[in-house]
């Protein structure tokens, strides 16, 4: 169980994310886990946040007029 750890922060750095957006995600998703103020993800746990559609419509979906 000697897995890698990345806190928020580092996963921000990685997914090109604010760590405004990293957090709000895995609050959302309940993805990771918190340890004192911050939280602290495994590299599954990065995939499922990948995994994650961003806003807005998915595309491919607009009706043509």
């Amino acid at each position: 169980m000697n897995e890698k750890l990345y806190t928020t922060k580092e996963v921000a750095s990685k997914l090109g994310k604010s760590v405004v957006t990293v957090r709000m995600l895995i609050r959302t998703h309940g993805i990771g886990q918190k340890i004192g103020t911050d939280y602290i993800l495994t590299e599954k746990d990065i995939e499922a946040l990948m995994k994650i559609p961003g806003p807005g419509r998915p595309k491919g979906t607009r009706k043509k007029a």
